[in-house]
């Protein structure tokens, strides 16, 4: 009766519960991310943090500030990189006087770069924000320049470090 199925509820729950925990952990393995409880609100919190800095670099008003927040979002659910890592390199743009709009036209070829020159995000937003500076460009521009970089150290010896080193000379 009533008892049988609290039972096999119970079962099923707990086998739930021994499937979602091994997930994690496999996640956490493979990832390196702590996936624990508190793992997952230290990086919430983190990432809250991370973002108050991009607001106050960037001197955001609320609706400005909630773009931001919902490309950095966006882009750690459908990239590699984490939100919180999306907001570093939101937080370097802006940094290198980069505001809102720029930032949002550029940051997810900034990834793009990243990903292809096997750097660390605030490296290639440092690289990304150089170049459109150096040049005079605007940031609607990102794509030509991340396409530039990348296909001349695919085609060549040179790396996307490289140009990152050369245009501190720039």
């Amino acid at each position: 009766g009533l008892q049988g199925i609290l039972n096999v509820c119970g079962k099923v729950g707990q086998a739930l519960t021994g499937v979602f925990g091994g997930f994690m952990g496999l996640v956490g393995n493979v990832t390196g991310q702590d996936t624990s409880f508190s793992g997952m609100i230290q990086s919430a919190l983190d990432y809250e943090h991370q973002m108050n800095r991009v607001k106050a670099v960037v001197q955001a008003n609320d609706t400005q500030f909630a773009q931001l927040e919902d490309k950095a979002k966006s882009l750690g659910e459908s990239t590699v990189f984490t939100a919180g890592q999306v907001a570093q390199a939101m937080e370097e743009l802006g940094q290198n006087g980069m505001n809102t709009d720029k930032i949002l036209a550029s940051i997810s070829d900034t990834l793009d770069l990243a990903v292809v020159g096997n750097l660390e995000l605030s490296d290639s937003a440092y690289i990304v924000s150089s170049a459109l500076n150096s040049f005079g460009y605007e940031a609607d521009q990102t794509t030509r320049i991340v396409d530039l970089m990348t296909g001349t150290a695919l085609s060549s010896g040179a790396t996307v470090e490289d140009f990152g080193e050369t245009l501190q000379y720039a």
